[in-house]
């Protein structure tokens, strides 16, 4: 009986919590309730949710590794006048973001992969689909995620970022997000056209090898500095559970001279 008192204890605290840092009002509620009936995570809104961002006149979104949408509906509301780009490879996630996102105008899905090669190459596809990777996953993600720990093999298409979209196609002022597990750097090399046209890129990068052959931070950021951008902090970090070492955050990189 102890135990689920403690328990209902830490759930009512942690709700209470993010209500203390968010302040509680009647916009602050209705704002919860409308993400809700969106299958929205009030949290990861709230990564994105910065005046930084907001002010930066997104017009164009480009979502790397979309998965079934949850970032994609996230950037709809956040920029509500911006054209969202979504690329998922999955068949599973592809088909629960064409579901989700089928009478949204502003939204368009492509179903393969980016890298630095057009072609078809074999995705190992985790027991938890957004830890699925193009590169082996390393024993270190398996300590501190093994409900992703199993995979199978599939081939699945993959294209060329700069080969997709010309600039002129893209209205200014792009934002890209990529989570694609290991593999940002031959994104990064299959479009440093439409990169290096961008004013804010988001990417999930590793401090520790969580992947095979996978570049770290130091890798991420020798392709985007020359592409004119700046290392300015994270979104949020992961830790290990072992020795409470940082494993990999969501860094964001600002193009230089802009004023964000």
């Amino acid at each position: 009986m102890l135990k689920i008192i403690r328990k209902i204890c830490y759930h009512l605290l942690k709700r209470l919590s993010i209500y203390y840092e968010d302040g509680i009002g009647i916009k602050s509620v209705k704002k919860r309730l409308h993400l809700k009936k969106l299958n929205i995570n009030y949290s990861r809104y709230k990564l994105f949710d910065k005046k930084w961002l907001l002010d930066s006149n997104i017009n164009t979104v480009i979502d790397i590794g979309a998965n079934i949408g949850e970032f994609t509906f996230i950037f709809s509301e956040l920029f509500p006048n911006a054209y969202i780009y979504a690329f998922e490879p999955l068949p599973d996630c592809f088909n629960q973001l064409e579901k989700r996102t089928k009478n949204m105008r502003n939204i368009k899905i492509f179903n393969f992969a980016l890298g630095s090669t057009e072609g078809e190459l074999k995705l190992h596809k985790s027991s938890w689909h957004p830890a699925s990777s193009f590169r082996e996953m390393g024993d270190l993600h398996k300590q501190n995620y093994p409900h992703s720990s199993e995979s199978d093999d599939l081939i699945v298409r993959i294209k060329k970022l700069d080969d997709i979209f010309k600039k002129e196609s893209l209205t200014n002022n792009i934002f890209i997000k990529m989570d694609v597990q290991g593999f940002e750097d031959e994104v990064i090399k299959g479009g440093p056209n439409i990169f290096k046209n961008a004013k804010v890129v988001v990417v999930e990068s590793s401090y520790q090898k969580l992947y095979d052959n996978e570049p770290l931070f130091d890798g991420i950021y020798s392709l985007l500095k020359p592409l004119g951008f700046e290392f300015r902090g994270s979104l949020k970090q992961s830790v290990s559970k072992s020795d409470e070492s940082f494993l990999q955050a969501d860094c964001i990189f600002i193009k230089r001279n802009n004023n964000v």
